[in-house]
């Protein structure tokens, strides 16, 4: 008997169940790296939108909402109020500490250096992680109001002040 004989002779004897086996295609297993790829970008950029706001103010506690302000541009509003005065070495500290609304900001541009203006000084202050907000009507000259240095850790916000909001 010849090997290609005596290879045929054997591949006889094998089992049915082994060839139908090995004629299947395996299982493809499931692509996890795609997925926990995608899962831990996820994450990280849901972790900056949640955390970014917590990270603005100085005590880390999310901040309260405050109704009744309107102000946009805060930061380009101070800058330009420095700029106009003449101070150059605006600090971070500064522009978060003092804002102008923007309906006072459009007031004061219309009016003199030492013309006066009616507001409202509102004082927010953190204690234990919760902001507590002050109100006082003051009258100022515009002088005043932009070259207005607070106290350290409390943040001042200036709202022009109307007739039926002073009776």
């Amino acid at each position: 008997m010849k090997l290609s004989e005596a290879v045929i002779e054997a591949m006889s004897e094998i089992d049915s169940r082994y060839l139908e086996e090995s004629e299947r295609e395996p299982k493809k297993a499931f692509a996890w790296k795609p997925v926990l790829s995608f899962a831990a970008v996820f994450s990280l950029i849901m972790g900056l939108i949640i955390l970014r706001p917590m990270s603005s103010n100085s005590g880390g506690a999310p901040a309260a909402p405050l109704t009744g302000t309107s102000l946009s541009n805060e930061k380009a509003d101070t800058e330009a109020a420095a700029a106009e005065e003449g101070k150059d070495d605006l600090t971070e500290s500064a522009v978060l500490s003092f804002r102008i609304d923007e309906e006072l900001w459009d007031a004061l541009e219309d009016v003199s250096d030492d013309s006066e203006v009616t507001v409202i000084m509102e004082t927010i202050t953190e204690k234990d992680g919760v902001l507590y907000s002050e109100e006082e009507t003051v009258t100022m000259t515009k002088q005043e109001i932009l070259s207005f240095e607070g106290e350290t850790g409390k943040t001042y916000i200036f709202h022009l002040a109307h007739a039926d909001e002073m009776e």
